[in-house]
């Protein structure tokens, strides 16, 4: 019986360490396919407004706003708990390549309501516009992502991207403009590494189940009656 308390506890040891070193691989695997965030941006002039009768605008009357109304703002946008409307806006770069779309990642799943419309640099009427956040299906989202995620037309000229967000908890807007295929990489690799993580800890999990009734079932029949 001592002979098998200490081959659990050699074994429970070995588990934790095994763990621990996948926990260390797991983390530095996410840190390497972690966003550049040194990578020049793809978006630029980033401003914000609210206002107290934020609801009373729309995608019209917004782009009337005198832009010394907006407030120059640097993203990650964390403006804390405020159930008021905010709006957002920026310019986007064009499109580098007519065979790669851009798309807009907001990296918090939190909002409730996040709307968004996508102008060109001569027109005061959006020629997109989208809607997302939690508080809508997930059927109903531009893409199918966990995350607010949204298409933006091609262009070869900027494009100007106006966001409207409204929600009951905090106010993140975590932006990036990612390349399609760029942002189906990135989402690969992340999705296999945690894949790969998981099935470890299952693995493990399994295996100590299995030594443990192991162990007990070898105790109880070399007891002596």
């Amino acid at each position: 019986m001592q002979t098998n308390l200490k081959a659990m506890r050699k074994y429970d040891a070995g588990l934790i360490l095994i763990t621990l070193v996948a926990v260390v691989a797991f983390v530095s695997v996410l840190f390497s396919l972690s966003p550049n965030t040194s990578a020049t941006p793809r978006f630029s002039q980033l401003t914000y407004l609210d206002v107290d009768n934020g609801n009373a605008l729309d995608f019209t009357t917004i782009t009337q706003t005198p832009r010394t109304d907006w407030t120059p703002i640097s993203s990650p946008i964390n403006l804390g708990m405020n159930t008021n409307v905010h709006w957002f806006s920026m310019v986007i770069a064009p499109t580098q390549s007519n065979e790669s779309r851009f798309l807009l990642h907001i990296d918090y799943p939190l909002l409730d309501s996040i709307d968004v419309a996508i102008y060109s640099q001569i027109g005061s009427t959006p020629i997109a516009t989208y809607s997302g956040g939690d508080g809508l299906h997930f059927d109903n989202r531009p893409v199918s992502h966990v995350k607010p995620l949204f298409p933006l037309p091609v262009s070869a000229q900027s494009q100007r991207v106006i966001i409207r967000v409204q929600t009951s908890g905090s106010v993140r807007l975590p932006i990036r403009i990612w390349e399609e295929t760029e942002f189906i990489a990135y989402t690969s690799s992340r999705n296999l590494a945690l894949g790969i993580f998981f099935g470890i800890l299952i693995a493990m999990g399994v295996s100590n189940a299995f030594l443990t009734v192991t162990m007990t079932w070898s105790t109880k029949i070399t007891q002596p009656s």
